[in-house]
């Protein structure tokens, strides 16, 4: 009984663990997204009026009052935007706005640019989508080339990774395509 006994657990214990042993892989924490109801802004010192979320909180920045911070808290974000006048400096202010995004190009996987024109409302831009693992996954600018030029990034206060921080990245490119699809120059 005894050798039967030993025999049987040798036979499970030989043949028992047939699959090697894998460990899970890292999980992330779900990430609630806010909704995505819109309302006017319009700062009344800025040559532009555009539709912004209801839940994020614009801050204009103190140094100059055409610079705004459109801050998401729920999800540690936030859309910096940079206005500038023209007067003679579109080619500075485009060459500078293409090098800021390329400047990313170091960590980045790729950079792809999507141009965005509107001729009715005289709005003309690109949006720059950088992948990986960088500082910023989105920036923009859009002008009329006349007089208005408007530069924009976005940014999540957290480390670099695409894996968990990639449903906060889309939702704010999102979001700046619907700010660059509501614009309207004063």
């Amino acid at each position: 009984m005894i050798k039967l006994l030993k025999f049987n657990v040798l036979f499970v214990l030989l043949t028992g663990c047939q699959e090697a042993y894998s460990p899970r892989p890292t999980g992330y924490f779900r990430i609630s997204l806010p909704d995505t109801l819109y309302i006017a802004y319009e700062n009344p010192m800025c040559p532009y009026t555009f539709d912004i979320n209801q839940q994020a909180t614009v801050l204009p920045k103190k140094k100059n009052a055409c610079w705004d911070d459109i801050h998401y808290k729920s999800i540690h974000s936030v859309i910096q935007l940079t206005y500038k006048p023209i007067s003679g400096n579109l080619d500075t202010l485009l060459k500078d706005a293409k090098e800021f995004a390329f400047k990313h190009g170091i960590r980045a996987d790729g950079i792809s640019e999507h141009i965005y024109t509107d001729p009715s409302r005289q709005v003309f831009g690109i949006l720059y989508e950088i992948y990986g693992n960088t500082a910023t996954n989105y920036q923009f600018f859009v002008t009329d080339s006349n007089r208005h030029f408007l530069r924009g990034t976005a940014y999540v206060h957290s480390q670099p990774n695409i894996d968990s921080t990639g449903p906060v990245t889309h939702f704010l490119g999102r979001e700046i395509r619907h700010i660059v699809e509501t614009l309207n120059w004063k």
